[in-house]
C-alpha cells in the first residue's frame, strides 16, 4: 500500500477545492495556506442558485501552480495504452504527485447514485494505492469520504464515450508558506470592500456582493434548493472563525464573539435549507431568507468595527 500526506479538509463544497487543501495541509510548510487563503467568495452574476457556484477565490489548483506552489502535468488518455495506465498512475503516486481526475464517468464508478445507470461527467481525486483499489477522494451518498475503489473501475471512467485527461499535482519542494497578518487583514478587505478588486472577470460576483446573488436565487427556488451556495457562506464563516482564533492575541473578545454568533447563524441557515429539501416548506426559505438579510448586516457591521482599522494600518 503506498498513501501519499493527506489531512480530511475543514471545507467540502466542492471536492477539487476540498482535495487541494487537504493536499497542502498534509505538508507542514504549507499548512499555514488556511489562514492566508480561503478568505474571499466569488459565484457566478445569476439569479439561479444551481448556476451560482458559490466558492473561494484562489483555491483551484490552478492558483497553486501559478505561485509557484505546485508542480503540474497534463496527460491525455488518448496517448496512453489502457492496459498499462494502473501501473502508469501507481507510478506517478510513487513520485509524490496525486491525482485530478476532474473528468470521468460515474457510470462506471460503483460509490456514486449513476453506477450502471446514466453516463454522468464529474471529479474524483487519487493520493494513494494498494493491490487492488485506489485511494480516493469524492462524494457518495452527498458526504464527502475517503475510500478505496477497484482500479478497474478507474480505468473504465476514464476510457469512456470521449475522450478525457486528468493532472498530476505535486506540492513544491524548498518552498515554505508562514502566517501572514498583514495579508491576511488585506484579503479579509477585499471580500468586505468588494469595490477594491480591481480586475473582477465579467459575469463574476466578489465579496459582501455573493449575498445579494444568493438572495436573489432564493427567490427563484422551485422545488429542490442547491445547497452547495449555503454550506459555502457556511464554511467560510467557519474558516474565519479558526483562523481568528488562531491569531486571537490581535482582536478582542468581542470581535471573536460576534464572529461566531455570525457562523452560527450561517449554520443555521444551511440547516433550514436541509430541512427545506426533505419537507419542501416554503416558510422555512422564507426564514432562511431573512436570517442572510440580518447576517449579511451583522457581517458588515463586524468587519467595520472589528477589523477595519486594523486593515487601514497596513495601507
Amino acid at each position: 500500500m503506498s498513501d501519499l500526506p493527506f489531512i480530511f479538509p475543514p471545507i467540502e463544497t466542492y471536492q477539487g477545492i476540498s482535495f487541494i487543501l487537504g493536499v497542502m495541509l498534509a505538508y507542514p510548510e504549507y499548512a499555514d495556506i488556511r489562514y492566508n487563503n480561503y478568505i474571499n467568495l466569488e459565484c457566478a452574476e445569476t439569479d439561479q442558485l444551481y448556476d451560482m457556484k458559490l466558492m473561494f477565490s484562489d483555491s483551484m489548483w490552478e492558483y497553486y501552480r501559478a505561485s509557484g506552489l505546485a508542480e503540474m502535468n497534463l496527460y491525455d488518455v488518448s496517448n496512453l495504452n489502457k492496459n498499462t495506465l494502473c501501473q502508469f498512475i501507481c507510478e506517478r503516486i510513487d513520485q509524490g504527485c496525486y491525482l485530478l481526475l476532474y473528468d470521468v464517468d460515474e457510470y462506471y464508478l460503483s460509490y456514486t447514485d449513476n453506477f450502471y445507470k446514466q453516463h454522468y461527467d464529474h471529479d474524483t481525486y487519487i493520493y494513494g494505492y494498494s493491490d487492488e483499489y485506489f485511494h480516493i477522494l469524492a462524494y457518495m451518498n452527498k458526504h464527502l469520504t475517503t475510500l478505496c475503489v477497484e482500479k478497474q473501475e478507474i480505468v473504465n471512467a476514464l476510457y469512456s464515450d470521449k475522450q478525457r485527461s486528468f493532472c498530476t499535482f505535486r506540492p513544491s519542494v524548498n518552498r515554505n508558506v508562514k502566517v501572514d497578518k498583514n495579508a491576511i487583514l488585506y484579503k479579509i478587505g477585499l471580500f468586505y470592500e468588494a469595490g477594491s478588486i480591481a480586475d473582477c472577470k465579467k459575469g463574476r460576483v466578489y465579496g459582501m456582493d455573493v449575498y445579494d446573488v444568493l438572495l436573489t436565487g432564493m427567490k427563484t427556488i422551485v422545488k429542490e434548493a442547491d445547497l452547495r451556495p449555503f454550506r459555502c457562506l457556511w464554511e467560510q464563516k467557519m474558516m474565519m472563525r479558526d483562523r481568528l482564533l488562531f491569531l486571537k492575541d490581535n482582536f478582542n473578545s468581542d470581535c471573536l464573539k460576534q464572529l461566531e454568533e455570525i457562523c452560527e447563524s450561517t449554520e443555521k441557515v444551511f440547516r433550514l435549507m436541509m430541512k427545506y429539501n426533505l419537507t419542501f416548506n416554503i416558510s422555512m426559505v422564507d426564514k432562511a431568507y431573512r436570517i442572510i438579510q440580518s447576517i449579511k448586516k451583522e457581517d458588515l457591521s463586524w468587519y467595520h468595527e472589528h477589523i477595519e482599522k486594523k486593515r487601514r494600518s497596513i495601507n
